[in-house]
């Protein structure tokens, strides 16, 4: 029965121990206006942009990344309520980018830029009243 308990404790440990070749998010910012999110990791990564909507939400993950603090939610202005940082399963990071209410952002002007595999700046456009033109 002992040993039973010592395997499950052991289980729940990997569950939240990243693996060992994950790299980190080290930072990221916002720009003043608005219109640049730029990260940086310790470890290459490429990462996958998906926009959701209902509210409008660009969601960026960073596969075999870790964030290992607390999820962090920054207040923007203008055009974006917040930016939300965290970890979505244990070997991505998630950067959510949420959109005022009544907002929309054009998926084609969203473009991401890698000066390395660890160096990332993503140009956001001028979110748009209503929907997505249809172009």
């Amino acid at each position: 029965m002992r040993l039973s308990s010592i395997a499950l404790a052991f289980c729940a440990l990997l569950a939240v121990v990243p693996p060992a070749s994950a790299g980190q998010l080290t930072n990221w910012q916002m720009s003043g206006d608005g219109k640049k999110l730029s990260f940086k990791t310790d470890g290459g990564v490429q990462p996958r942009a998906t926009l959701l909507f209902s509210p409008t939400r660009l969601v960026i993950d960073l596969p075999g990344t870790v964030f290992p603090r607390p999820t962090v939610t920054q207040t923007l202005s203008g055009y974006y309520n917040t930016l939300r940082v965290g970890q979505f399963d244990p070997s991505t990071t998630r950067l959510v980018l949420e959109v005022r209410a009544g907002y929309t952002l054009n998926p084609k002007q969203i473009s991401f830029t890698g000066y390395n595999p660890i160096d990332w700046l993503v140009d956001l456009p001028n979110p748009i009243a209503g929907n997505i033109p249809s172009s």
